[in-house]
């Protein structure tokens, strides 16, 4: 699983950002966040192998680094990548997706 650059065309209600950039001990990691609701969004690129494993039954995990402080929300989920509409929609509009 790789990190991927992650644009949403003609769509400026994003920004890029690099998590952790300046942390030798951590991957940089390439994201966007909604200039409205705060929401960011990084994407993976699954290697075949793993592509193969998920289609043969595996699960996937998530694994988040709290460091020891409260779990945020998170809300993984499968889109295109040439039209994200699902990664916008949740970034414009997370509250829809909270119960």
């Amino acid at each position: 699983m790789t990190p991927q650059d992650l644009v949403f065309v003609g769509d400026d209600s994003f920004r890029k950002i690099k998590i952790a950039e300046d942390q030798v001990e951590y991957e940089t990691l390439p994201a966007v966040m909604s200039r409205d609701s705060g929401a960011v969004t990084v994407r993976y690129k699954l290697s075949p192998d793993e592509l193969d494993k998920l289609n043969n039954g595996f699960d996937l995990f998530l694994t988040v680094l709290t460091m020891g402080k409260q779990l945020q929300p998170i809300m993984p989920f499968v889109d295109d990548v040439k039209h994200p509409t699902t990664a916008r929609d949740m970034c414009e509009d997370w509250r829809q997706f909270v119960s």
